[in-house]
């Protein structure tokens, strides 16, 4: 038997950083439980969000992508979709690529990458991640915006 009580505070500017956390905190409590690694008899969990920007994983595949859409000013839905618009997929592989370079920093799989990026395949990401590498072998001027775009993601 689990008993968990939480108790989320936020106010109208934390809102969505507190599902996101919530949300991150059940699945990490549900692994723990499947694959038997412990136990929970119970756990009391009192906290308050004071910014969002303490619960965005900077290397999550889906954060990577929204601040490449912003940075791009292309709207993050728009990668999600099937577009195969140059302007749009250039911006879903570049976050592909980034995503890809800071995995193990993530401990994200390829899948994992290409769902929250456009629920493309595993596929997708590799080919994005050579298509990107190509262009930057090949392209000085799109190597050092990839560069730019890494340092601000």
């Amino acid at each position: 038997m689990i008993t968990l009580t939480i108790k989320l505070t936020y106010d109208s500017t934390t809102m969505n950083g507190s599902l996101i956390l919530a949300n991150k905190f059940f699945r990490y409590l549900i692994a723990i439980v499947k694959n038997g690694v412990g136990t929970i008899t119970g756990l009391n969990l009192d906290y308050k969000i004071e910014s969002d920007k303490v619960l965005i994983d900077k290397n999550d595949p889906e954060a990577i992508a929204k601040r490449i859409c912003k940075y791009m000013q292309i709207p993050f839905e728009a990668i999600q979709g099937d577009s195969r618009k140059r302007e749009i997929v250039e911006v879903r592989q570049i976050a592909h690529y980034i995503s890809h370079k800071r995995k193990d920093k993530s401990h994200k799989s390829l899948q994992d990458i290409a769902y929250a990026i456009g629920g493309k395949d595993h596929a997708t990401v590799l080919h994005s991640v050579k298509t990107v590498n190509n262009l930057m072998e090949t392209d000085k001027a799109y190597k050092q915006m990839i560069n730019k775009i890494e340092n601000i993601v």
